[in-house]
């Protein structure tokens, strides 16, 4: 976070507080809501493994990408994929 603040030539705090108040949640909610977005659309429109979905979006452990996924999607990401497979048959 220090970097993109610096860049911004804010204050990790301030910038954080702008971005906040712009977004509506923190930096890193966000993106970590952007990785889970992008990890969907890799689960559903690739045939990656769920480790190297992980990685590509940003995750370096495939085991707390896991559980970050399952916590925001309420079902682990093999889930998901067997769960849009079904529905793209029906």
């Amino acid at each position: 976070m220090q970097s993109v603040a610096s860049e911004a030539g804010l204050s990790v705090h301030h910038f954080e507080r702008i971005f906040k108040r712009q977004m509506g949640m923190a930096p890193m909610k966000y993106l970590q809501s952007v990785r889970i977005f992008q990890s969907q659309r890799l689960l559903t429109g690739s045939d990656l493994r769920v480790k190297e979905v992980a990685q590509e979006v940003g995750f370096a452990d495939s085991l707390h990408f896991s559980r970050v996924f399952r916590n925001a999607i309420g079902i682990s990401p093999q889930q998901y994929r067997k769960s849009a497979e079904r529905h793209a048959q029906s």
